[in-house]
C-alpha cells in the first residue's frame, strides 16, 4: 500500500481494480436480488394461476387461451419430462400443484380427484437480461477508461524513469508523443532541458579545453624566457607574455558573464568604427592595406561594447588567418556589419541555430581542441546583443561572408 500511495500510476490502477470489484460486488448483489423478487412474483403467478385453474377442472371445463395468457401460461403439449426438479408443490394428492423444472422450461402441473393438467410458462425473465446488459457495459466502460487513461499516463511514466536514468548520465532525449497538450508540453520541456544540459557540458569541455590551451602555451614560452639570462629582451617577451595572459583571462571572464547572464540586454549604442579600431587594436596589428573598412563611420550598435570588441577581434583574426591572400574586407551600411574574406567556407553555418561546437579533423578552423571557439564568440555574443548572423559561402567566387543583421 505504501508503493501505491506513492505512485501515480500504480494508484490508478489500483484505484480502477477497487471500483472494477464494486461493479461485480453490486452485480452479483442486484442480480440475486432481483431473481429471489421474480421467484416471489412467479410463486405469487402460480398460486393465482392454480386457484383460477381448478374450479374449472372440478366442472371439466376445458382452458380458454384468455385464462391463460393473463397469467403467461400455455398448455404443455407433450410427452411429460421424465427428468426434473421440484422446486415447490402444494396439496396432497386430491388438490393441489407442484412447480417442476427442467434444463430448458418451468412447468405448473396443477391436479385434483377429477382431472389434471400441465402448464408450460411463457414468461421471459426480462429483468434479468437487462441487469446483465447494464453492469457488461460498466465493466467495459471501466476498461475503456483504464486502458485510455493509461495510455495517457505511460509518457509520464517514461518520463520518470528518465530521470532516474538522468542521474546515472543518460541524456538521450524522449523519443515518445503525446496527444495530451499537458503531456506534450512535459516531454518537450524535458527533452529541452537535455539538450540545454548538454549544451552546457559541450560548453564546459570546450571552455576546459580552449583554457588549458590558451594557458599552456604562453606559460610554457614564460618558463623559458626564464631559463636565459635576463636582461631588456626577456624582460619584453615575459611583459608581453604576461599582459596576453591577462587579456586572455578578461576574454574568458566576459565569455564568462555572457553565459551567465544570457537574458540580459543593454540598450546603449556605440559607434562601430570604434569597436573595429579596439578589436584591431587587441589583435596588436596596424591598419594596412590587409584590413579595408568601408562604410562603418556611420553605424552604430546596441549592447555590450566590451563584449563587440570580443567578437570583431575573432572575426579579424579569424578572417586574415584563414583567407588565401590574407587580406579582409569589412563593410558597412545602416543595416548591416559584413566580414569577407578569399576562402574556404566554415565547418559551421553559424546563421543557424548550433548546439554541437565539434568540428571534424579534416576541416577549415581546426583548432588542437577540437572546438570552433572563435565561431562560438561571435555567434554568442551576436545573439546576446540581440543581433542576428547571416553566414554566405559563395564557391564561383570562392568568398566568405559573416554579415551582422542590425535590429533595425
Amino acid at each position: 500500500m505504501n508503493s501505491v500511495k506513492k505512485s501515480l500510476v500504480k494508484q490508478t490502477k489500483f484505484l480502477f481494480l477497487a471500483t472494477g470489484l464494486f461493479i461485480i460486488f453490486l452485480w452479483a448483489f442486484f442480480y440475486f436480488e432481483q431473481k429471489q423478487r421474480q421467484e416471489a412474483l412467479d410463486m405469487a403467478r402460480y398460486f393465482n394461476a392454480t386457484s383460477a385453474i381448478q374450479p374449472l377442472l372440478f366442472q371439466a371445463i376445458p382452458l380458454n387461451e384468455e385464462i391463460l395468457t393473463i397469467f403467461s401460461m400455455s398448455v404443455f403439449e407433450g410427452t411429460p419430462p421424465q427428468k426434473y426438479r421440484i422446486l415447490f408443490s402444494r396439496g396432497d394428492k386430491t388438490k393441489g400443484f407442484e412447480v417442476l423444472q427442467t434444463n430448458t422450461m418451468t412447468l405448473l402441473y396443477v391436479y385434483n380427484s377429477l382431472s389434471e393438467v400441465i402448464l408450460k410458462d411463457e414468461q421471459t425473465p426480462h429483468n434479468e437480461y437487462i441487469i446483465h446488459i447494464i453492469f457488461i457495459l460498466l465493466l467495459l466502460s471501466q476498461l475503456l477508461l483504464y486502458k485510455k487513461l493509461q495510455k495517457a499516463l505511460a509518457p509520464l511514466k517514461t518520463v520518470s524513469q528518465k530521470l532516474q536514468e538522468l542521474e546515472e548520465g543518460d541524456l538521450t532525449p524522449l523519443e515518445k508523443t503525446s496527444e495530451y497538450e499537458e503531456i506534450h508540453h512535459l516531454i518537450h520541456s524535458y527533452n529541452q532541458s537535455i539538450a540545454r544540459v548538454k549544451q552546457i557540458l559541450e560548453i564546459r569541455e570546450m571552455f576546459n579545453k580552449v583554457f588549458m590551451h590558451e594557458m599552456k602555451t604562453p606559460l610554457a614560452k614564460g618558463m623559458f624566457y626564464l631559463k636565459l639570462e635576463p636582461s631588456a629582451t626577456t624582460h619584453e617577451k615575459l611583459s608581453r607574455i604576461l599582459k596576453g595572459l591577462n587579456a586572455q583571462l578578461d576574454a574568458f571572464s566576459h565569455i564568462e558573464n555572457l553565459i551567465v547572464n544570457q537574458k540580459q540586454t543593454h540598450h546603449t549604442s556605440h559607434h562601430a568604427m570604434s569597436l573595429l579600431q579596439e578589436a584591431i587594436r587587441m589583435l596588436e596589428i596596424e591598419m594596412s592595406d590587409n584590413i579595408t573598412i568601408d562604410g562603418c563611420d556611420a553605424l552604430y550598435l546596441e549592447g555590450n561594447p566590451d563584449l563587440w570588441v570580443l567578437c570583431f577581434k575573432n572575426l579579424i583574426d579569424n578572417g586574415l588567418k584563414y583567407a588565401h591572400d590574407k587580406k579582409l574586407l569589412i563593410k558597412c551600411n545602416v543595416t548591416s556589419l559584413s566580414f569577407s574574406n578569399q576562402g574556404d567556407g566554415l565547418p559551421l553555418d553559424i546563421s543557424k541555430e548550433v548546439s554541437q561546437w565539434k568540428i571534424e579533423q579534416n576541416t577549415r578552423y581546426k583548432s588542437s581542441t577540437g572546438y570552433g571557439f572563435g565561431l562560438f564568440i561571435i555567434k554568442t555574443i551576436a545573439s546576446f546583443n540581440g543581433y542576428r548572423l547571416e553566414y554566405n559561402h559563395y564557391q564561383e567566387e570562392n568568398r566568405v561572408c559573416i554579415t551582422i543583421l542590425t535590429r533595425h
